[in-house]
């Protein structure tokens, strides 16, 4: 019997052996371990685990804590439970418009609809709430390192750089980890978003597909509006739109704008219903307004502060005094320190090959002028909209960071390997050594609220006391301003109801802590409460006076600590005392008083109403007549 013979080229491609053609797993498999940007991710998964084993809920502090979480986790509830879920019930009276809040844009996004399921009712009683800040954190700093090894891969085919996988993930690592993502993304979460959305436009910007290039711009830009914060995004595209546009120049070639331009119209339609009345929300805030040249300058980072504090950490002291918050001093000093400081070094003999290198530094020095904020240049960008909000300088720091590591990746290593591996020690140890040696970072950790919420005690505490507040009745928080007398304390703000914990225990306040605070309180007829929705007592009063319906928590004493209701009783306002659960002490802060002036000028519950008007005994808010208002 004659046995056919066969050649491989007489079967068919289905038949081809598994080495010729690699499977969809194994191609899976090259690219999360041999590509450096599934490196780079790996990388980014466990230094976010080491995070949570330094502390768990790393990244559960501050307004994450106390303003995100509690909105967020309401809106689940109103979400799973089938109410209008843009309207919250709990804040400002009831009937608080998320929609022209813009920093509740990023409610409404996929991602925050996978973490609703950790408000579901059946798990009402577990810690799963608590975990939605770092998941949302820790998944956007995954995308942030994904995207920007993906950036720096894409520029070494473009311009066939010397640029080694190693590199690409040490410097993807370097850009999402630095001193101020850990430190601001522990404070303000949204930021992390916004880092990882640069990354993503700049990944279009040098796309070499045009479509594709498009696509990457647009998924950046809903990415930072629906995830991160609009001022953020704001200071992207405006500096973006400058880099590409020299692109342009250098390439001579209008592609890059083309794919810019493109991808921001495809945002634009599909995001304008939502981001008109937030647009309109903000342009009636104070924050529109912009603040005085002064105070202005008291948040800037002195120049030699920023420069030392990029390779030398919390070191950097010796370049002078300054304070963004009058807290963590030493953290303050490393914002800028990552650990690719003193990489700047592998290349400072090499000649320049490509002009994009030039176009970085063109974006790094007027970003280091803005962090600065010299008096000249104070009394300009007070004038110009967009600029004129300036506040604390974190916008232009991450974008000044982002083009550092941008050039640093253009820029071909000249050194021996010997000294690239110890510049890089060195530059690790210090960013190390800044960040660890301070205890978890943040600019206000609120222990004391961190862990009466992790205890359930705050829940325990409100559980008690929700029936005090039947339909129709509302409270306000009030807290004496003396209580503070220059040193920062850990104060109960869950067990008082500030900020937006009512949101979270659901009992109806008419207060809350939003930017959109002063507007809301002109519509309504409202006084308006500081920052953190706290009243001054004798401001409460003066409102209990005009409606018989509403009470007071008032915080009257620390040591020991003591809080009383105020209601209507008999036609005049009496106190009793409320019982608190017990509160451990936690260290008091004392705040220098070469810092105290930026202190003054942050958003404080006892310094200054959004307004940025004093604390007076007269009213915070007034109608045109000079009345006040109810």
């Amino acid at each position: 019997m004659r046995v056919a013979s066969l050649s491989s080229s007489s079967l068919p491609d289905s038949a081809l052996p598994h080495s010729i053609e690699p499977s969809t797993a194994e191609r899976a498999r090259n690219w999360a371990f041999r590509s450096p940007v599934g490196q780079a991710g790996a990388l980014a998964l466990a230094f976010l685990l080491v995070l949570q084993l330094w502390q768990p809920y790393f990244f559960l502090n501050d307004d994450n804590m106390s303003g995100w979480l509690p909105v967020t986790v309401a809106a689940a509830r109103r979400l799973w439970s089938g109410q209008a879920l843009f309207v919250d019930p709990w804040l400002y009276g009831g009937g608080y418009q998320l929609l022209r809040d813009p920093a509740a844009l990023c409610l409404w996004n996929p991602l925050n609809l996978v973490l609703a399921v950790l408000a579901h009712p059946a798990l009402e009683n577990t810690h799963a709430v608590w975990a939605m800040v770092d998941l949302y954190v820790s998944f956007n700093l995954l995308v942030c390192a994904l995207a920007f090894a993906a950036l720096l891969l894409r520029l070494r085919e473009k311009y066939e750089l010397p640029l080694s996988s190693r590199r690409i993930v040490f410097l993807s690592f370097s850009w999402t980890f630095s001193s101020f993502a850990i430190i601001v993304n522990a404070s303000w979460m949204t930021f992390s978003a916004n880092q990882a959305a640069l990354a993503m436009m700049a990944l279009g910007w040098f796309h070499h597909h045009t479509s594709r290039g498009v696509a990457w711009c647009a998924a950046g830009i809903l990415y930072g509006l629906l995830i991160g914060h609009l001022s953020p995004l704001l200071w992207s595209i405006a500096f973006g739109t400058l880099f590409v546009l020299g692109l342009w120049r250098l390439d001579h070639s209008p592609e890059a704008f083309k794919r810019w331009i493109g991808g921001g119209c495809v945002a634009a339609i599909l995001v304008a219903p939502i981001l008109w009345p937030a647009l309109q929300g903000f342009l009636g805030t104070s924050r529109s307004g912009g603040m005085s040249s002064h105070d202005t300058a008291k948040l800037s980072v002195p120049l030699p502060v920023l420069l030392l504090s990029f390779p030398f950490g919390s070191m950097s002291i010796v370049g002078g005094l300054f304070s963004i918050v009058g807290l963590k001093i030493g953290l303050g000093y490393a914002i800028a320190s990552c650990a690719a400081a003193w990489s700047v070094l592998h290349s400072w003999r090499a000649p320049r090959r490509h002009g994009v290198e030039v176009l970085c530094l063109a974006m790094i020095v007027p970003l280091a002028l803005l962090i600065a904020r010299p008096a000249w240049l104070t009394e300009i960008v007070s004038q110009i909209p967009l600029l004129r909000a300036l506040r604390f300088p974190f916008r232009e720091v991450y974008l000044w960071l982002f083009w550092i590591h941008l050039w640093i990746a253009l820029r071909p290593v000249t050194l021996k390997r010997p000294a690239v591996l110890a510049t890089t020690s060195i530059g690790v140890v210090i960013w190390a050594a800044s960040l660890f040696s301070f205890g978890p970072p943040s600019f206000t950790r609120m222990s004391l609220d961190r862990h009466l919420l992790l205890s359930g005690k705050a829940d325990a505490h409100w559980e008690r006391l929700r029936h005090e507040f039947p339909r129709g009745t509302r409270f306000v928080p009030a807290m004496s301003p003396r209580l503070m007398s220059g040193a920062w304390r850990e104060y109960p703000f869950s067990l008082v109801g500030a900020f937006n914990y009512p949101a979270l225990f659901e009992v109806p306040s008419q207060s809350g802590y939003a930017i959109l605070a002063l507007s809301i309180a002109r519509e309504k007829e409202l006084l308006v409460p500081g920052p953190s929705g706290i009243y001054r007592p004798e401001v409460a009063r003066q409102m209990m006076r005009h409606n018989p319906h509403l009470k007071v928590l008032h915080l009257a004493s620390l040591e020991p600590p003591r809080l009383e209701l105020w209601e209507h009783r008999g036609g005049a306002i009496q106190s009793r005392p409320i019982a608190l659960p017990p509160i451990p002490s936690f260290p008091v802060i004392t705040i220098a008083p070469e810092f105290r002036g930026a202190a003054a000028s942050t958003p404080s519950a006892f310094s200054r109403p959004e307004s940025a008007t004093p604390i007076s005994p007269t009213p915070l808010l007034s109608t045109p007549e000079g009345k006040p208002s109810r």
